[in-house]
């Protein structure tokens, strides 16, 4: 048991001396070897072994549990830290389940603790998840209506949160306590099926295990192992996906635009972006269905100006290149802030691009930039963000300068100098009159060197010739990505 959970530890992260971990002791058999055999393995490793015990007034047996939980700690020199809570009445004071209840505040009394740790290392909180939890997950999961993502079930770790039991069932683990001579705490509400996980627990696993496969639950972990691996690298391409589909909008109030090239994806990464669209416009992933994911994909093939009203207070809109997604305002007077806030902000005076350092735009974002010696850079590898740019630095005449159009304002096209005017160019792509105005600009004077979002001035194109390159990116007000 011990070289098992040992090895699989390994795999799941790598601990050294000054680390510390956290773990989630209920008293029950999973939890006490859980904590065991954690002692076990870093004995004199320099590694600390922290308990969290959570009292959730719910059983007679409660108070009785957390008195074994101290006992034990105390018994085995590990410092133990008890919480009490009325999750009866957490749970109706936000309306959630008993059994959600008792998670969000299990879950806060852990990372309590994490925080009021001094450790000189990394601080990992191990709860004790195993295999026939993960495979009780799956199927909950999959009669509630889930994606790749429920059906892995229950991941082996999740930002400092590790489960490294679950590489075994829960009938060894009782086993092993016995053979230790390890006594523990038995939770009789898992011995009545109020709860829908005890019915998959008590009625559907058995029956599973021994009228279809004895290997049943082992076979279930196995395939939950193949997807996470197949669900980490569709979300992958489903981020790269996203790159090339969707782009911030320029104007208030802040949404997305979804292009058209969104259609020409396979089904299941389309759904994926159309999904994360209305999740961050949204800021909130819950309740957030394949019905609306479905709606949304339909408004693709209407007519532009056609409109959807999404869940919390979205509005969808078809426009001339893909849908445009925005929360709407949900009262007059925040529809009269953003009426207000759209005239004050009609267009941007220009403002000097700061080289070599950034330059916030409110309500925009932030464009950071800095010069490159060109030396012997390979000038067909250019970046391949959509929001990071390269200009021959030394073709620029004038300061470089942010700000919305202007009268006049021109690109070159092509590599014979031939120019086009902006509002050509603008109309040319279909950008809805209400974002031209919006549109950020990068400008020589007239000569507009970047439309943020869009095509760059051929004027500006680096070459074989140039000594000194401007790299610009742009990152928005919803993009958390540090500049590197």
């Amino acid at each position: 048991m011990v070289r098992k959970i040992k090895k699989y530890l390994e795999e799941i992260c790598s601990l050294k001396s000054g680390d510390a971990i956290v773990a989630g002791v209920s008293g029950g058999a999973d939890s006490v070897c859980l904590l065991c055999v954690l002692r076990e393995i870093y004995a004199g490793t320099g590694v600390t072994i922290h308990a969290v015990h959570v009292n959730h007034n719910l059983r007679a047996e409660a108070d009785a549990d957390q008195k074994y939980v101290e006992r034990l700690c105390g018994k085995w020199n590990i410092p133990c830290y008890c919480y009490s809570y009325d999750v009866e009445g957490y749970a109706a004071d936000h309306r959630i389940s008993t059994e959600e209840a008792g998670r969000q505040l299990r879950y806060g009394a852990f990372y309590e603790v994490q925080d009021r740790l001094t450790a000189s290392g990394c601080i990992k909180i191990a709860v004790a998840h195993t295999m026939d939890d993960n495979a009780e997950t799956m199927l909950l999961n999959l009669f509630r209506g889930t994606g790749l993502k429920g059906l892995r079930g229950i991941p082996v770790s999740r930002g400092d949160i590790i489960r490294p039991l679950l590489c075994v069932r829960r009938s060894e683990i009782e086993s092993w306590l016995e053979t230790q001579g390890i006594e523990w705490c038995n939770d009789c509400s898992n011995d009545t099926d109020d709860y829908t996980r005890n019915k998959i627990r008590h009625k559907i696993l058995p029956v599973a295990e021994t009228e279809i496969n004895e290997n049943a639950v082992l076979h279930m972990n196995r395939t939950a192992k193949q997807l996470a691996l197949a669900e980490d690298y569709l979300t992958d391409k489903a981020a790269e996906a996203w790159d090339a589909c969707v782009r911030p909008l320029m104007q208030k109030p802040d949404g997305l635009i979804i292009g058209d090239s969104v259609l020409a994806l396979h089904p299941y990464l389309r759904k994926c972006v159309l999904l994360r669209a209305m999740q961050e416009t949204a800021e909130t992933a819950r309740d957030i269905s394949a019905v609306h994911v479905e709606a949304l994909e339909g408004l693709f093939d209407l007519q532009c100006g056609k409109e959807l009203h999404l869940a919390y207070g979205m509005r969808a809109e078809r426009t001339y290149d893909g849908v445009m997604i925005r929360k709407k305002p949900d009262d007059m007077e925040c529809s009269q802030k953003y009426r207000q806030d759209a005239s004050e902000d009609a267009g941007i005076e220009s403002i000097d691009l700061k080289i070599s350092g950034s330059t916030e735009i409110p309500g925009y974002g932030i464009f950071e930039t800095r010069v490159l010696h060109s030396g012997k850079r390979n000038f067909c590898e250019f970046p391949k963000d959509r929001y990071t740019k390269w200009f021959d630095y030394d073709k620029i005449k004038n300061t470089v300068c942010l700000r919305t159009r202007q009268a006049e304002d021109y690109l070159v096209i092509d590599g014979n100098d031939n120019t086009q005017k902006l509002k050509s160019y603008l109309i040319n792509q279909k950008i809805p009159s209400g974002e031209r105005e919006k549109l950020l600009l990068i400008a020589d004077g007239k000569h507009i060197m970047w439309v943020v979002g869009y095509r760059c001035s051929y004027g500006y194109y680096i070459s074989e010739s140039t000594e000194n390159i401007l790299e610009v990116r742009y990152r928005s007000g919803f993009d958390r990505t540090p500049v590197s």
